[in-house]
């Protein structure tokens, strides 16, 4: 693999694009969702993504180029969503971050989860979101990773 997270859905992949390194277009036509930062996504597209404006025309390369959907993940500002029919931004859910370690990880199993589930890419996006900023808030991987039952309280407590 590339190093990043790969995980199945349904016949195609989820892939964490990381780290930052040349992406063959064969493999892009393979995923059903693409789960860069910024970074990796500036590496995929070639010009600098910084926020949702530019994660939007960075979305739209990457659908021409075959991959189902993408999830831009921009740090402090959220994560820009897009596929063929839909597209929208997930504001980061307010928490107190004490390291990034994994978050990752926890965000991309939550996509894939949801996505498994029957959840659609807002839905999925949302959920993973609350999933990745529960993650920051604990220091380690493993102890970092959140049960379902704290993602679904932050997302009641922090109504979008």
């Amino acid at each position: 693999g590339l190093g990043g997270s790969e995980m199945c859905i349904r016949d195609r992949g989820v892939l964490d694009p990381g780290p930052v390194r040349p992406v063959p277009s064969e493999l892009l036509k393979l995923c059903d969702v693409l789960t860069p930062n910024e970074t990796e996504a500036q590496g995929l597209v070639g010009f600098p993504v910084t926020g949702p404006k530019s994660a939007s025309e960075a979305a739209t390369k990457l659908l021409q180029s075959g991959v189902g959907s993408i999830v831009v993940k921009l740090g402090a500002q959220g994560a820009y969503f897009a596929d063929q029919y839909t597209s929208g931004m997930v504001k980061q859910f307010d928490v107190t971050a004490v390291d990034s370690v994994a978050a990752g990880d926890a965000f991309n199993g939550a996509l894939a989860v949801s996505l498994a589930e029957g959840k659609n890419l807002a839905q999925a996006v949302t959920i993973e979101s609350a999933a990745g900023s529960i993650s920051v808030t604990k220091t380690g991987a493993q102890d970092s990773m959140p049960e379902r039952n704290l993602v679904e309280g932050l997302m009641q407590n922090q109504r979008r």
